[in-house]
């Protein structure tokens, strides 16, 4: 099974757009090979755990869930405070959730989103001083994706893992090299090469034309607006990737983050087509997600 997303375009030796296709271009790139049969499951693509939620911030961590399991996640945990934990089911009951995180056995998940609604109290401080600890130990084979307010906490340590993916904006990328967010808009490609080359794995720097930045390659989406600035976009953005990059085959693992950024972008530009832009909210891009993700299978 496979989805076709988007060609791809070298502008120069560092840089590559891409963009989505017409569902009509019979030359798609088959961009990521999905793991699924007749015999796949509610376990075929692994579980997987979402970590966030401070007091405040407990809609993070639902959009982030509802863009997931409407991108085609089958299983999700979310570890958030008690008074969160209790409260998913009301909201989102195919959600598994807990508030102990000495209690979950981290290897047992597949991908692990960790940020939504973190910000910078007791509570996320606490939790991410243990995630660290746990991520630096954590097998090769998971996927680690980071977030918002973990993002602020990486930005206070020197670590470094060649497999998660990090999901700044201008503000977080900021943060993460120590400089000004004027400094990075006022050049996004070397921005985004010198937090790859800090912090290691896959950077989407969020925004005007988005990038994505590997260890050799920097890919620019050509889809997306102005009107998608609005809060929680960022989350469903997350949820999307969390999504992806566990259904993908280990190999596709680059294309399928591709093809969360270009996904999310395009939807962007179908709502804003279809009702305009005012008022577009994160809500939005989830609910025209499932009809997306249904229409590019193959």
């Amino acid at each position: 099974m496979s989805y076709k997303l988007f060609t791809k375009k070298k502008i120069n030796q560092h840089l590559v757009e891409f963009k989505v296709n017409n569902l009509s271009n019979r030359y798609s790139e088959h961009i990521i090979n999905i793991i699924e049969d007749s015999h796949t499951h509610k376990y075929s693509y692994g579980k997987s755990l979402i970590i966030g939620g401070a007091e405040g911030y407990f809609g993070a961590i639902i959009i982030a869930s509802r863009a997931a399991l409407s991108s085609g996640s089958r299983y999700i945990e979310v570890m958030s405070t008690q008074s969160h934990a209790s409260s998913l089911a009301i909201h989102q009951p195919e959600l598994i959730s807990s508030y102990k995180l000495e209690s979950i056995e981290l290897e047992k998940y597949k991908n692990i989103l960790i940020g939504p609604g973190l910000s910078q109290n007791a509570w996320s401080e606490n939790k991410s001083e243990s995630l660290f600890n746990y991520i630096s130990k954590a097998s090769k084979n998971i996927n680690i994706i980071l977030d918002a307010g973990m993002l602020h906490y990486l930005s206070l340590t020197n670590m470094r893992n060649d497999r998660w993916i990090l999901t700044p904006h201008t503000g977080e990328a900021a943060k993460l090299l120590d400089i000004s967010s004027k400094e990075i808009e006022s050049n996004r490609q070397k921005a985004i090469i010198q937090i790859q080359e800090k912090y290691g794995g896959i950077i989407i720097l969020k925004g005007h034309e988005t990038l994505v930045r590997t260890d050799t390659t920097t890919y620019m989406c050509k889809h997306g607006n102005s009107s998608m600035g609005t809060a929680g976009m960022g989350d469903c953005l997350s949820g999307i990737i969390l999504s992806l990059t566990s259904m993908a085959i280990k190999e596709d693992y680059i294309n399928a983050t591709l093809f969360a950024v270009g996904a999310h972008s395009f939807i962007g530009d179908v709502i804003r087509e279809k009702l305009g832009g005012v008022g577009l909210l994160a809500s939005n891009v989830i609910d025209e997600t499932k009809i997306f993700m249904n229409k590019y299978r193959s």
